[in-house]
């Protein structure tokens, strides 16, 4: 499954809470910019007041709020980064330069502000 049936599961009312839980940390397996542990330490963090993830269905929601944010903002560079190969392809460069994938290697939390805290 991909993320997107794990995001339609965490908002799903009706299911037990564990299993909500679980669609969220499958999610975060799917998409994990630093590592599973520090994306989900982060994820806790920036979901309080009440960042036990297992007990409060709020929680659940604004963390995964937060990772698809940051993926969206991944994808679109991904996008972006795709466009601009293919450009260069047709110019010519076949290998991209080793600053130009530097952005989409390494753990990094991509989103439109930076986050304030890493888990």
């Amino acid at each position: 499954m991909g993320f997107g049936t794990y995001a339609r599961r965490v908002r799903d009312e009706r299911l037990p809470l564990s299993r909500r839980h679980t669609a969220l940390r499958c999610a975060v397996g799917d998409y994990c910019p630093l590592g599973f542990n520090a994306t989900w330490a982060y994820l806790a963090a920036t979901a309080c007041p009440a960042p036990d993830l297992r007990r409060d269905p709020a929680a659940l929601l604004r963390a995964l709020d937060v990772l698809e944010e940051s993926r969206a903002v991944h994808l679109e560079a991904v996008d972006a980064f795709a466009a601009r190969r293919r450009m260069e392809k047709a110019e010519g460069r076949r290998t991209p330069r080793a600053r130009d994938t530097a952005a989409l290697r390494g753990p990094r939390w991509p989103s439109a502000a930076a986050p304030s805290r890493l888990g």
